[in-house]
């Protein structure tokens, strides 16, 4: 029994039932990723605004400044999507990351399958297309170099690219014959365009569709080229859409020529970690999250990688011209990586394992045709082959077994940033990077010592690290070391005085300040911050609120005049001068700066109830009232104005409206204590006793804590003359306010 009767047996290696392995295989293998925390810089993609939401429909198609999305349209779309449905949690972008895997080892599946069944090979591969096919897909699926992709959400960029290549080659390979040539070529070109607006690697696709053809397809360049033009020159088109990406400088920071990094530099570089893919690829025990940056290399240290990577791809452009069907793998292997591992530099990142993501699935397909080839070129008896066959089949099992298990393990690492930092160290020991990041996960968990080591190691890898000093700064002021925080603030100053870092620990030295009651010193700190941003107007509002809660309200005022010279349009700063000036008496000016603010805004609702408010407090009740319906009309769902109306009106005697407006109030927040308590005081005042204990009791089991309900149960209580309650509800409001006035 042979690979081909396995094959035909009961139709085991059908689509259908290959694609629900690979489903069910796939989600076991990463069933313990889901709900692993983001790493690295996926939380400033989530804080990018364009990817938070999908109205207008162009949003997530745009971009400011430098990210994972900047210049890939499609993949930002993708993005937006997935905070649409589910924000910043991480298990939907963990699902659609190995959803897109999963769909990529099937679309693997297909097109190694159909390989196998092409001019060149089907002679000797077109029986056993299915399984060999569908080997290679699980072996790719499972390995653990792509753990990288599922557990490490930005890099959805690889995954979503590797869609569309993989598409590409797939329609292109079915629009070689049938009915639906032209449909297949068509959706061919749609991929191609889509893999263009999603990553750059995509620049290789349309090459390689050529090389495939010629590889397989049993004709000559010549005859290649012109039975199939059109199709290349659909695809050539495409890179027009990446042509206009890439103009947009999405990445002028971190890649490029222009940097301290000679493209020399970072080809040496590439040798040895391209020899290390190679190595991961067949013995995945040192898997590496993090290579550093890329560095000036001395020749003679990586002289030997270099030359075997030279001879691996002269070897391979030289097999692909005398054998293209043994070739194609190896040098579409170098193909596919040629756009970030070979002279054009990636400063910020000198390796990723991530790079390797579609040329391991060329390798792994090339080794299970060459692995059957060489079973089936023995010359043993039948007896024997048929156990070397089911030998190969045990092994297969057997490799799938283990690197599904690592697969696993590896996963395990991602769950725990510590972890995972840990382990890229262990993998490149002189990772500045790598230490700063575990410093700063350390740093999250409150190990400040280790964390401070950490960082100084990073330091002395690289003396210019500037985030360094931010964060030992930070940790400095978490534990309350004032003098040693400034001092690392100064060198942070000196090292980049234009460093962002810098500006946000101006603003943790301002909280702190803050904390210490020295509004003075806060402000010396925030002030450097609004010297850089003059429109700004948040930390001088947090400065005037903070005046506010500590009774300084000339202080309170001085803040919100700077804020209101920064933003002269603003119509809440305006409402909150004009209840300082009516909280210290001066009605004509409180009614100043709420006319300014109706003037702003006439349909501004909060200006009309201050309004009200301020009318109330010098007595004139029917003007306060008549601006208080003004407001409600404006907002018909503020629970604060209903409360105003509700007071205004037991004043004046209108129970009947104050009433109405209390059952306004609670359909409107049905557990608001106070619109309870008014509504129970009410109900107390009209005699009917028990129902404003309901209601009372109601708001104390949504708010245990507030006096003013347990005041209120005593004094209904002892209008109903029972005075033991009375009294135990007075002695609980006394013991709250005790406990208070103690803290």
């Amino acid at each position: 029994m042979t690979l081909a009767h396995i094959s035909s047996k009961n139709n085991l290696f059908s689509p259908r039932l290959s694609f629900g392995v690979i489903l069910l295989l796939g989600l076991a293998v990463y069933s313990n990723c889901f709900n692993n925390p983001f790493v690295f810089d996926d939380n400033s993609l989530l804080g990018n605004e364009n990817i938070q939401e999908l109205w207008p429909i162009y949003k997530p198609f745009l971009w400011s400044g430098e990210s994972a999305t900047a210049g890939r349209p499609i993949l930002s779309f993708s993005f937006a999507l997935n905070y649409a449905l589910g924000g910043d949690k991480p298990f939907g972008y963990h699902l659609v990351n190995l959803l897109i895997h999963i769909l990529n080892s099937f679309f693997l599946y297909l097109i190694i399958q159909g390989t196998f069944r092409t001019p060149r090979l089907a002679s000797s591969f077109s029986f056993v297309a299915s399984p060999l096919a569908f080997v290679a897909a699980l072996i790719w699926l499972v390995h653990p170099i792509h753990t990288e992709c599922i557990n490490y959400i930005t890099q959805r960029s690889e995954l979503l690219m590797g869609f569309f290549y993989l598409g590409t080659i797939y329609a292109a390979l079915r629009s070689w014959e049938g009915e639906n040539k032209k449909t297949w070529l068509c959706l061919s070109a749609v991929f191609c365009a889509l893999g263009m607006a999603t990553k750059e690697v995509m620049v290789t696709a349309p090459l390689l569709v050529f090389f495939y053809d010629y590889a397989f397809g049993g004709k000559n360049l010549r005859e290649t080229f012109r039975e199939r033009k059109i199709l290349y020159l659909c695809l050539a088109a495409t890179w027009l859409i990446l042509l206009g990406l890439i103009l947009s400088n999405p990445r002028s920071s971190s890649v490029g020529f222009s940097h301290k990094i000679s493209s020399l530099d970072y080809l040496i570089s590439q040798s040895y970690i391209i020899i290390h893919y190679l190595q991961t690829l067949f013995w995945p025990n040192v898997l590496v999250f993090d290579y550093g940056m890329a560095q000036a290399e001395v020749f003679s240290e990586h002289i030997f990688s270099f030359l075997a990577m030279t001879g691996l791809f002269l070897g391979s452009l030289g097999l692909y011209i005398y054998r293209p069907y043994l070739g194609f793998a190896p040098l579409s292997f170098f193909l596919i990586l040629a756009p970030s591992s070979s002279f054009v530099p990636i400063v910020t990142e000198v390796g990723a394992e991530r790079r390797v993501y579609l040329s391991s699935a060329l390798i792994i397909g090339l080794i299970a045709g060459l692995a059957y080839a060489w079973l089936s070129s023995r010359k043993e008896k039948i007896v024997t082959r048929q156990k070397s066959y089911f030998f190969a089949l045990a092994l297969a099992f057997l490799v799938i077994s283990v690197l599904s298990y690592r697969s696993f393990l590896r996963n395990n690492d991602y769950a725990n940033k510590v972890r995972i930092w840990e382990s890229a160290l262990q993998a490149v020991p002189d990772n500045p990077r790598a230490y700063h990041n575990l410093g700063v996960a350390l740093g999250d968990r409150k190990e400040f010592q280790k964390s401070q080591e950490c960082f100084e190691k990073a330091l002395a890898l690289k003396p210019r690290y500037a985030s360094c000093h931010y964060h030992l700064s930070l940790y400095s002021l978490h534990q309350g070391k004032l003098e040693e925080a400034l001092g690392q603030k100064e060198k942070l100053r000196k090292m980049a005085p234009h460093h962002p870092k810098l500006w946000e620990l101006y603003r943790h030295l301002g909280d702190y300040e803050l904390k210490r009651e020295d509004i003075d010193q806060a402000y010396h700190y925030y002030e450097k911050i609004l010297q850089r941003h003059p429109k700004s107007v948040a930390l001088l509002k947090k400065l005037a609120s903070y005046a506010l809660q500590k009774g300084k309200w000339d202080r309170a005022f001085e803040f919100y005049e700077k804020a209101l010279l920064r933003k002269p349009e603003d119509v809440d700063t305006y409402n909150v001068l004009g209840m300082i000036r009516l909280q210290q008496g001066d009605f004509p000016k409180a009614m100043e700066f709420y006319r300014k603010a109706t003037d702003i805004d006439p349909k501004s609702p909060d200006a009309y109830n201050n309004i009200g408010v301020a009318f109330e407090r010098q007595g004139d009740f029917p003007g306060a009232l008549t601006y208080y319906y003004q407001a409600l009309r404006l907002n018909e769902e503020s629970v604060t104005t209903y409360h105003n109306i509700i007071m205004l009106s037991v004043k004046m005697g209108k129970f009947r409206d104050a009433l109405h407006c209390a059952q306004e109030a609670l359909k409107l927040d049905p557990e608001n204590t106070n619109t309870l308590r008014y509504l129970g005081a009410f109900l107390v005042g009209q005699g009917k006793i028990d129902e404003g204990i309901q209601h009372y009791m109601k708001a104390l089991k949504i708010n245990p804590r507030d006096v003013n309900i347990y005041k209120s149960l005593g004094s209904a209580y002892e209008k109903k003359k029972e005075l033991d309650k009375a009294r135990f509800f007075y002695q609980k409001a006394a013991q709250i306010q005790k406990k208070s006035s103690n803290k």
